[in-house]
């Protein structure tokens, strides 16, 4: 139900894992804040999608510290950025559980190169769904891969999440980190995913963390393409 988001210096919004994005549920709310100690001026502008509420939150570029939160009582994605840096961008997701999880076409449940399976190519003008390569197993405490998109210019979020065992949590799936990425065409665009403290410390305690990526492909051209993957990060020697 909430998730906080700090503007930092040099020029960039955090979400506390390394990305600029938060996922939040219906109804629920996002802190921004810019802390004490920061040398520019900074604000919060959304675009289009409007949060329904916001409180204590600068109208314009201002100086640190201050602190505001907004509510986000309908489901969409919300974009915004810095008012005075156009560049420093990010993201609200609130998702709706009863919508599709696919756009035009449902990808397989394999990571098939971003084919249907059994190759071949897809029929009565579908789109293509996008390809996410990676390695099942990989060392250290970022998690590394690639989408294409064949549909065109997107926006690539990803989300990691790991067992509630795994971080002594009472949530089934804990979320350790996210980002977004923009692709500009039909072309690869990498990733790597840092996960969060708490996940980086289960790892030097367990040696080994599984963890769940959540990628979700949203083409210019419209529709969702979502596929969750599996990786086992290991403690580097």
């Amino acid at each position: 139900m909430t998730a906080s988001i700090t503007a930092k210096d040099p020029y960039n919004f955090d979400n506390g894992s390394g990305g600029n994005s938060v996922t939040i549920a219906k109804g629920g709310s996002v802190t921004f804040s810019y802390p004490p100690g920061g040398g520019s001026s900074h604000n919060v502008v959304f675009g289009a999608a409007q949060p329904t509420s916001c409180t204590d939150m600068p109208v314009t570029a201002s100086p640190s510290p201050w602190s505001g939160s907004c509510t986000f009582d309908a489901y969409g994605t919300y974009t915004f950025h810095c008012g005075l840096h156009s560049f420093m961008t990010g993201t609200v997701d609130v998702p709706d559980p009863n919508a599709p999880t696919t756009g035009t076409t449902t990808p397989p449940p394999t990571d098939t190169g971003g084919q249907p399976p059994g190759g071949g190519t897809p029929t009565g003008g579908e789109l293509t769904p996008p390809a996410v390569k990676f390695a099942h197993r990989q060392r250290g405490a970022i998690a590394r891969g690639s989408v294409t998109t064949p549909a065109g210019p997107s926006a690539i979020a990803v989300t990691a999440l790991v067992a509630k065992r795994a971080l002594a949590s009472r949530a089934r799936l804990v979320k350790v980190g996210s980002l977004t990425k923009h692709s500009l065409g039909t072309v690869r665009t990498s990733f790597a995913l840092r996960v969060n403290r708490a996940a980086r410390r289960a790892l030097q305690r367990r040696h080994r963390l599984a963890v769940t990526l959540r990628i979700a492909v949203r083409p210019d051209a419209g529709g969702t393409f979502k596929k969750t993957v599996a990786v086992v990060l290991t403690k580097k020697p």
